[in-house]
């Protein structure tokens, strides 16, 4: 793997970290301080961007504002605070001073989905989503209000004049919740001309001065900590739209942070409403001085950058004034391989050409699909740009070349960039049957070639009907067809037209393209097992295809957007186009199991039956003492080709049974299994569980399964030959169960904890072995109860390896291992699964008494912790790099008992310099590819 891939790949496991603590812990944390402790929870979406915490500075004494959030709302119906069945969520709101914000509005949005595209840092603050789409409250005397029983998170945000306040509430909330409001901040940012007067529609942003090492928060509000690279220079990379930067390190110069963007008005003017919750809090690592620093910088391309510091505390009270240099206006039009203007949406960034540019100048605009092109209209005069152009779909982006800017004040430059001479286009004019250009119709386009989808897209056609399709044709083959459907028709209507070839770096004109109806593929009803119609089943058609490289097999996908969905009565009708070749249907349903078709030939009847889940439940009564996670229950079929149902039996409030849930799962016979985790063999089997479709809740013969009898618990602990526990034991508490007929058993395993060990058995006794480096091994029968085992120290053996660390020079770090060449009787590998949290680990054979080693020091002596007495292989393995090579020594005789003294081992000089030669031969060879690597690069 690239190393550039391995640096890709790291943050991005960081951010699914991030995402996990976003998700566990955070999402329900308050925006602004929260008295008493706050319960983890999480909204079910979570927000788009993540606020600070943390007081808000002292209101500066700005004017009122349009938009600011003051006084009432006109058109806004009050709504009364209600007590609907269950408990409501309870709201209280307090002031700066903590004291109950009596008349406050209360704003409730329950989240169902962030609408799109809101969060980002030109909108407003994502707090105001509840004041716009949410549920007005008026806070009583107590600054209580008592809201609607909740189903999701909820964004809740309060008001009062000059106070602000926003958090989320998780479904599961507290008895009582409470909010806080800050004082209300605006920051008013002004942008001038050369003559003092203010310049509309000129982007503005705020940065934060932020330590170049320390958390801090995406744009989609997961955390990640910076790092610094190996060659000490940032590495950015994004995320779903979050920007993540790593620093250079502690002493690094800081990096400025953008939270937020807004575009000046008429008068020049850029407000920034709620300054106080976009502030990063600080740490450790950030000092007071650069907390409070931030910056406003004008987001437009320029020769030089147009920014002005302030303070955060207090904030100015006047406007920021700014004051930009000569400006034009640029169009850059996208267009096709023959020139003509792209008629579908599309987004250019203007990027500088000269080095060492502020990310903030690169400015991207979006326009309409409508083929005037992408208006920047506020440009430096005098630059040298290079436009960086995407569509819609991400897959196509592409960099232009390089261009001139406007050279005057008020000048306007028009400037065409083709589509990336790596795509290709397909252009037509899309029409009905009688030949009217279908203008604004939005019909999904599929190009399908001989292994499946190659394209697909949903395009606006405009004037006279006119689509540009853009493709990459990666390793597809012909033959090669385009499908055109309006699914906004009933019945379908469309298109399909061969193509000759796909050929990128050009535009295919295909000319006047007509649509009709759509043929029929198939028809039926969709039935349960019951015979009872489905309703809104999905039924999708399938084609065979030949899929794999070297050993191709053929294998069924589904066709690219041919679905329907059966009538309340069961019926369907599919109707679309598909190439030639062997087709089948492919139903599902909710609580129904799918279901495929024989192949059939297109136009057929296909009538298609699926078999509705089951669900069924069952309790189990066991000891309380036992582990939640100790016991799998399972339900088996005899039936080839249906899995197992597994279930870990949970622990019900205020009742003695466990109850466990099978499903969904096919009708059929079972047998249940008791499984107690660890154990090789099941300590219960009730065979002839019928399980019918449909069956829904607790199963009668799958209650009150009673083991209690059959569990005994052993607690055991290690200590040494003085009496005290042993903290650390790297082996496990190894014990050999027999089979139900008496027979020799398997090895089973328990993982040590602090010296302690508890084990669930379905036996009274158990016979272990207790294994420990540089301990002897014992063997032990086991009753159940408390138990302690001793455990004896050994001497290590002592080796004298005569002349090795002069052989092999300092610079080669040398483990030596003993390998017990003798069979100990136990396994050489095993893992097991602990009981207390049903995890699972293994142990190696130096963990199982097979073998053992050490680190060879600047001397020819090192000390090897043994489990057991015998003849020992000794082999000295030689690493550089991360290269290894192996060299056997010879044997020896370890006696451990009194004195064992040394171990002298006569090493032969050639067998250890045929290891280095080898070792070198092996670094020579990495060294090799690595340079490779760094070529291709």
């Amino acid at each position: 793997m690239r190393k550039t891939t391995l640096l890709l790949l790291f943050p991005l496991l960081l951010a699914a970290g991030g995402m996990a603590y976003w998700i566990l812990g955070h999402g329900a944390a308050a925006s602004v301080p929260v008295v008493g402790p706050k319960e983890p929870e999480s909204p079910d979406t979570p927000a788009p961007e993540q606020v600070a915490d943390g007081p808000g500075a002292p209101t500066a004494d700005l004017p009122d504002l349009p938009g600011q959030n003051s006084g009432e709302e006109p058109g806004r119906e009050e709504v009364a605070a209600s007590q609907p069945e269950g408990e409501p969520l309870v709201i209280k709101v307090l002031s700066g001073d903590r004291q109950p914000a009596a008349k406050a509005e209360v704003f409730c949005y329950e989240i169902k989905s962030w609408p799109r595209g809101y969060g980002q840092k030109r909108d407003r603050h994502w707090s105001e989503l509840a004041v716009t789409d949410g549920q007005r409250f008026t806070a009583d005397a107590q600054g209580v209000v008592r809201l609607p029983v909740v189903q999701r998170a909820v964004l809740v945000t309060a008001r009062r004049p000059g106070e602000y306040g926003t958090r989320m509430v998780g479904r599961r909330h507290k008895a009582e919740e409470l909010l806080m409001l800050q004082a209300d901040q605006t920051v008013q940012v002004k942008v001038v001309d050369a003559d003092g007067k203010g310049v509309a529609r000129v982007a503005v942003g705020i940065h934060q001065k932020v330590p170049a090492n320390r958390w801090f928060w995406g744009g989609n509000g997961f955390p990640i900590r910076g790092r610094p690279g190996g060659d000490g220079l940032p590495i950015g990379f994004t995320l779903n739209g979050a920007s993540i930067e790593f620093g250079k390190g502690k002493n690094a110069p800081p990096r400025l942070d953008l939270r937020m963007v807004r575009d000046t008005d008429a008068r020049g003017v850029a407000v920034f409403d709620h300054f106080q919750l976009y502030r990063r809090a600080a740490d450790k690592s950030w000092s007071k001085e650069l907390h409070d620093r931030f910056q406003a910088s004008v987001l437009i391309p320029l020769a030089e950058p147009v920014a002005r510091e302030f303070g955060g505390k207090p904030l100015p009270a006047e406007a920021i004034e700014m004051r930009v240099p000569a400006l034009g206006r640029l169009v850059v039009r996208v267009v096709d391989h023959d020139g003509h203007p792209f008629q579908h949406a599309a987004r250019a960034e203007l990027r500088l050409v000269q080095a060492n540019v502020p990310s903030w100048l690169h400015h991207a605009e979006r326009r309409d699909p409508a083929g005037a092109g992408v208006e920047f209209a506020r440009v430096g005069v005098g630059l040298r740009l290079r436009p960086h152009v995407a569509l819609d779909d991400p897959d196509f982006k592409w960099d232009g070349a390089e261009i001139a800017g406007p050279t005057a004040a008020g000048q306007t430059v028009v400037v065409d960039v083709p589509i990336g001479s790596q795509f290709g286009v397909l252009r037509g004019r899309l029409c009905d049957e009688a030949g009217a250009p279908l203008v604004g119709l939005r019909p999904t386009f599929v190009i399908h070639g001989k292994a499946g989808r190659v394209e697909g897209e949903e395009l606006t056609c405009g004037p006279e009907g006119m689509f540009q399709l853009t493709f990459a044709r990666g390793k597809h083959e012909p033959p090669f067809m385009l499908e055109i459907r309006d699914t906004k028709t009933q019945p379908l209507r469309g298109a399909w037209v061969e193509l000759d070839d796909l050929v990128v770096g050009q535009t295919t004109e295909l000319g006047e393209v007509k649509i009709g109806p759509a043929p029929l593929l198939a028809h039926g009803t969709v039935t349960d097992d019951a015979g009872t119609p489905i309703a809104r089943a999905v039924i999708q058609l399938q084609r065979q295809f030949e899929v794999g490289g070297k050993n191709p097999r053929l294998d069924w996908r589904n066709q690219p957007y041919a679905m329907t969905h059966s009538e309340e009565d069961g019926r369907y009708e599919l109707r679309g186009w598909s190439p030639p070749g062997s087709v089948r249907l492919r139903a599902s349903a909710r609580e129904h199991f799918s279901s495929e078709s024989e192949p059939f030939p297109l136009g057929n009847q296909v009538d298609l039956r699926l078999e509705r889940f089951a669900r069924v439940s069952g309790t189990l009564l066991a000891p309380e003492w036992l582990p939640a996670r100790a016991v799998q229950i399972e339900l088996r079929s005899s039936e080839k080709g249906v899995r197992p149902q597994r279930a870990s039996p949970r622990p019900q409030r205020g009742k003695p049974e466990r109850i466990f849930n099978f499903g969904p799962m096919h009708a059929g016979y079972y047998e249940l299994v008791v499984e107690l985790i660890g154990f090789p063999e099941p300590m219960l089997r009730v065979p002839g569980i019928e399980v019918r479709a449909g069956q829904r809740g607790p199963h009668p013969s799958l209650q009150s399964i009673d083991i209690t009898g059959n569990l005994f618990r052993f607690e055991v602990v290690a200590v040494d030959g003085v009496g005290q526990v042993l903290t650390k034991v790297d082996g496990p508490l190894l014990a050999r169960v027999p089979k139900l007929d008496g027979s020799p058993g398997s090895f089973v395993g328990f993982p040590w904890k602090g010296g302690k060990v508890e084990i669930v058995a379905a036996s009274s006794q158990l016979e272990v072995w207790q294994l420990a480096t540089g301990y002897k091994v014992e063997r032990t029968t086991l009753t159940h109860g408390r138990s302690e085992l001793r455990f004896v120290a050994l001497p290590p053996a002592r080796l004298v390896l005569q002349g090795l660390r002069g052989m092999v020079g300092p610079d080669t770090t040398v483990r030596v291992s003993m390998v017990l060449m003798g069979d100990t009787g136990l396994p050489s590998g095993l893992r097991v699964r602990d009981q207390q949290t049903g995890r699972s680990r293994g142990y190696s054979r130096a963990q199982l008494s097979k073998s053992s080693g050490a680190w060879l020091g600047t001397d020819d002596t090192v000390q090897v912790p043994l489990m057991r007495e015998g003849r020992y292989r000794v082999v000295a393995r030689l690493r550089a790099k991360s290269q290894s090579v192996d060299v056997v020594l010879g044997t020896v005789v370890v006696k451990l008992e009194g004195n064992p003294g040394e171990l002298r081992v006569a090493v032969d000089r050639g067998k250890v310099q045929a290891g280095l030669d080898s070792l070198q031969q092996r670094l020579q060879k990495q060294a090799e590819k690595q340079a490779q690597r760094q070529g291709r690069r």
